[in-house]
């Protein structure tokens, strides 16, 4: 009976053990969010080695105590199985509780379905392991599961929740994950098909992982526009073959900004300017942020009026900021027949003459 679970479980731990060091060894994350992972990673793998552990001790005879041990393995597989779910959830703290007693409540089906597991012990509420051998479902059996499912729907709420561009593709990430977890615990708890939640929610674990991985590379954290490596892998596939609409945009004083009112000065108006291009740009546009303080807005199509648009109501919204912030832009056309990166350098020159006549103007 050994060898049953090591067949399934074999994989997903020598892969826990390799994630958890991928997880130790990342220069992308903050520890605070490298700590939660690496802490679903071992409440998984504590779980997978109840479980594993439980397997071989149900073939025991029932004249032996593996009852005891299983009533054990039982209980860690019930008690922990809310807290993995719980755990993803405290990714998104900032947005999820104003006070110590919104977290008390959102807390308390996991504190419950603790409670039913401890009481188990004695009672059987959720589970029992008779002296025979044979487990038995308590009266609560649902509870830890009904916990689970609530901090997984709790996780999707709360990436749609983010103040961020893309949490459209995370959200939709953390739906399959739901998705693949309840027909893994359905096809677990009513199939009776052995080892399936803990292996597909491992897999779940590692997906997600990279799709927060992904997008600290393809968007830029300050601003949460694209990255420069975004922009570089655009214009390759710009080069030749579409018609766009470049506007090449510089921050106007930002050196004066930190050195008057501080960095964080600087970066809040890096990041105002970001935001007020952002929100008046159409579905069509994207930006990237290319340098410190220079974006690039792109615009597909043969339409330089709705890009020149969008750049007026940013100055606008940027003048009411404090202090003041202005920006520089140069906007021109391309088409395929031009070459590329000559038309990006007249489109920086244009830029900076802007920039130029405007520090004329002051």
């Amino acid at each position: 009976m050994f060898f049953e679970p090591l067949q399934s479980y074999y994989a997903p731990t020598v892969t826990l053990f390799i994630f958890a060091a991928f997880i130790i060894h990342d220069q992308l994350f903050s520890n605070r969010i490298k700590k939660l992972f690496l802490l679903e990673s071992t409440v998984i793998l504590v779980i997978i080695l109840a479980t594993w552990i439980d397997r071989c001790l149900s073939v025991q005879s029932p004249a032996s105590s593996a009852w005891k041990l299983r009533n054990c393995t039982s209980f860690m597989n019930f008690f922990l199985s809310p807290c993995s779910p719980a755990i993803l959830v405290s990714i998104y703290r900032p947005y999820s509780w104003k006070s110590r007693l919104h977290c008390l409540l959102f807390y308390l089906p996991l504190f419950c379905s603790m409670g039913s597991c401890i009481a188990s012990l004695k009672y059987g509420l959720v589970f029992s392991i008779s002296p025979e051998n044979t487990y038995l479902r308590g009266k609560l059996f649902v509870i830890p599961f009904i916990a689970a499912f609530f901090y997984m729907a709790s996780v999707v709420f709360f990436s749609w929740n983010q103040k961020k561009k893309y949490k459209k593709e995370e959200t939709i990430l953390v739906m399959l994950i739901l998705i693949a977890e309840a027909v893994a615990t359905i096809l677990e708890v009513i199939f009776h098909i052995r080892f399936m939640i803990w292996s597909t929610s491992e897999i779940c674990l590692i997906l997600y992982f990279l799709q927060l991985t992904v997008q600290k590379i393809i968007f830029e954290p300050l601003t949460g526009a694209f990255s420069r490596l975004s922009y570089n892998k655009t214009i390759e596939k710009l080069n030749g073959k579409f018609s766009c609409v470049f506007a090449m945009i510089d921050i106007n004083n930002l050196k004066q900004i930190n050195d008057t009112y501080g960095h964080c000065a600087g970066d809040d108006a890096i990041w105002t300017i970001a935001q007020s291009l952002m929100k008046n740009a159409d579905k069509r546009m994207s930006l990237y942020r290319i340098g410190g303080d220079e974006f690039a807005l792109l615009m597909k199509g043969n339409n330089p009026q709705a890009v020149i648009h969008t750049l007026r109501q940013a100055r606008i919204q940027c003048s009411r900021h404090y202090p003041p912030i202005t920006f520089a832009c140069g906007t021109d056309v391309y088409t395929p027949q031009q070459n590329l990166f000559e038309f990006i350098t007249r489109t920086d020159v244009t830029m900076y003459a802007c920039k130029k006549q405007m520090k004329r103007n002051q």
